[in-house]
């Protein structure tokens, strides 16, 4: 179960593990982990207090924010946790969460699997690359960082829906199926 509270509320028996995932951090302020990288960054979070930008612009380049390959491992860490039982809220100092990232951030957690991320999927064959990739895929689509060798074309394989949608696209070359394949690899775009 994910919660969500502000860090100058009392602590509770129920809040379970208080993880701060604020930017800056006080000395008296109470939590068991600190989780600056799930912050916004120190530029979109000055941007937002500094009248530069609205709620409405803040909360996408949260979100593009948290896309980021380190992020979503965190963001799928807690997931898990949660997912096995763990009670977790996530502390900020806004009294209220509807216009505060933590809010945002039960809410990822929180989703389908579905996060998206950017991430480059290379296609070999015989002689070497056959096709490259990158783009926005969502976790549920990707095995990432792990060779598939030789490539199952198994149809409950969840790389199978990707690998259609990149064969049917304008950019794919001539003449590639999936016979060609013999090894996916699936990695992080790091650009």
């Amino acid at each position: 179960m994910i919660k969500t509270k502000s860090i100058l509320d009392q602590p509770n028996k129920d809040d379970g593990t208080r993880i701060c995932v604020m930017r800056y951090v006080k000395p008296f302020y109470k939590y068991d982990e600190w989780l600056v990288d799930l912050a916004p960054s120190e530029y979109l979070l000055n941007s937002y207090r500094n009248y530069n930008i609205t709620w409405e612009n803040y909360v996408p380049s949260y979100i593009e924010e948290m896309k980021n390959p380190s992020k979503v491992r965190l963001i799928d860490s807690l997931k898990k946790r949660s997912n096995n039982g763990e009670v977790i809220t996530l502390l900020c100092w806004e009294k209220c969460d509807d216009r505060c990232h933590r809010r945002l951030l039960k809410e990822l957690i929180e989703q389908e699997d579905n996060i998206m991320m950017k991430v480059r999927v290379t296609f070999y064959g015989e002689e070497g690359t056959i096709y490259s990739e990158t783009d926005y895929y969502s976790q549920v689509e990707m095995n990432l960082g792990e060779w598939v060798e030789p490539f199952e074309k198994q149809e409950d394989s969840p790389a199978i829906g990707l690998i259609e949608n990149l064969i049917q696209s304008d950019d794919c070359p001539p003449k590639f199926q999936f016979e060609h394949i013999n090894k996916v690899k699936v990695e992080y775009d790091q650009e």
